[in-house]
């Protein structure tokens, strides 16, 4: 079946599920659906990391079976995620079951044998969160991630080049009127900030896996945030290339201690049609460089509010005038909250590189659920088509997600 064709598939079928929603409640990861900035439900004030009250208290209440039905009254008695005024704890652990690597080819008896990879049980992320607020208008918040080698006792394993082991970073927000700033080691707004930590939107065709900005990319810098609007918002950072020029792997093009620039705008209108169709949107653009390199994104986004969400996202990577470079990824991606704790998700997505007038290519086609059986829990089944110039592999995983 070719990429089109199962994206209309996708499409069609999430786009039915969306017309029998009779109910849905928006789910405050879903930006778009609620209308809520991502820094509503987290620390960071681009998503991700730490939940705040607000973030840990509506997922407090997510789940198919309350807390007096699983008689798990030892979370139902608490109020929030803070241990002291001032200090407020929480953690991601992912466990996920699939498939890695790549199929490969042999010749037996003349004909052709494909094996696939053998399905393993991995842990994805363990990573710990820390956040002290001495006064109202300072956070500091920090986090760990142990790597996949800590059971040999390197407990700073990290597979993908560019990855951090740990971030921390001080906001400062005297007055809303006022831009906040950030200082320390964190991840740079670049783009949107997803979730998901396999998809093509920040990856290197030519590459196996890839990945420019991996899960938990963080660099050394300042970056400000202004927000003069509710519809309107703001960044801009100076960083370290650190990480950026590890994951480039080309000193030459990027060299460790080269300053890095980050922009990013982003206008979120909200357009009300009625009691029944409120829709929320986001249309942005970032660009993220140091050296020869540059990440140029724009994004778009559409929520139809507690029913879906539609988002797509483009970036094209510039590697000097002086190379013959140039890639370009994209991907679109719906949304269904068909319950408070059930989500019905897909996406495709294809990365481009061209290169001394050869061509890379990489696609996928995803389609999953974000199940929630009690608070705090997340079961997540998906079956992937992925797709490179050699080789095609579709298979299933499951992902197990513990957050607090």
């Amino acid at each position: 079946m070719s990429l089109i064709r199962i994206t209309f598939a996708l499409a069609t079928a999430l786009l039915v599920c969306t017309a029998l929603i009779p109910d849905a409640t928006a789910l405050p990861r879903m930006s778009a659906t609620s209308g809520a900035p991502c820094s509503t439900c987290h620390y960071n004030s681009d998503g991700g990391g730490l939940r705040s009250e607000i973030g840990w208290g509506t997922q407090w209440m997510t789940g198919a079976f309350d807390h007096e039905q699983t008689k798990l009254t030892f979370l139902y008695e608490q109020e929030t995620n803070r241990v002291l005024d001032w200090l407020a704890v929480g953690g991601d652990l992912r466990i996920q079951m699939a498939r890695l690597g790549e199929p490969t080819a042999s010749l037996e008896d003349g004909q052709t044998v494909v094996q696939t990879p053998g399905r393993r049980i991995i842990p994805m992320q363990i990573q710990p969160y820390l956040a002290v607020m001495p006064f109202d208008f300072l956070t500091i918040h920090g986090s760990y991630a142990l790597g996949p080698d800590m059971v040999r006792g390197d407990f700073c394993s990290t597979p993908f080049a560019g990855q951090t082991c740990w971030q921390a970073h001080a906001t400062v927000d005297i007055d809303p009127d006022w831009p906040s700033l950030r200082v320390g080691r964190f991840r740079p707004s670049i783009g949107m900030r997803h979730d998901d930590h396999t998809m093509l939107i920040h990856s290197d065709a030519s590459r196996s896996r890839g990945f420019l900005i991996p899960a938990n990319y963080a660099e050394y810098g300042a970056e400000l945030t202004y927000q003069p609007r509710s519809w309107i918002k703001g960044d801009g950072g100076v960083f370290l290339a650190q990480q950026l020029s590890e994951s480039i792997g080309d000193a030459d093009l990027v060299e460790p201690l080269s300053p890095a620039y980050l922009g990013r705008v982003t206008y979120m209108p909200r357009l009300d049609f009625g009691p029944d169709a409120s829709f929320y949107g986001w249309l942005g653009a970032s660009v993220y460089g140091a050296g020869r390199f540059r990440m140029d994104q724009a994004f778009l986004g559409l929520g139809w509010l507690d029913r879906a969400a539609l988002m797509f996202e483009v970036t094209h990577l510039d590697y000097g005038p002086d190379r013959d470079r140039r890639g370009l990824n994209a991907a679109a991606m719906l949304a269904v909250p068909v319950r408070e704790w059930f989500v019905a998700e897909g996406r495709v997505e294809q990365a481009l590189m061209f290169e001394d007038e050869e061509q890379s290519r990489q696609q996928a086609a995803v389609v999953g659920l974000h199940f929630y059986p009690v608070p705090f829990v997340k079961i997540r089944p998906e079956y992937r088509i992925n797709r490179t110039d050699r080789w095609t592999m579709g298979q299933y995983a499951v992902q197990l997600h513990f957050f607090y």
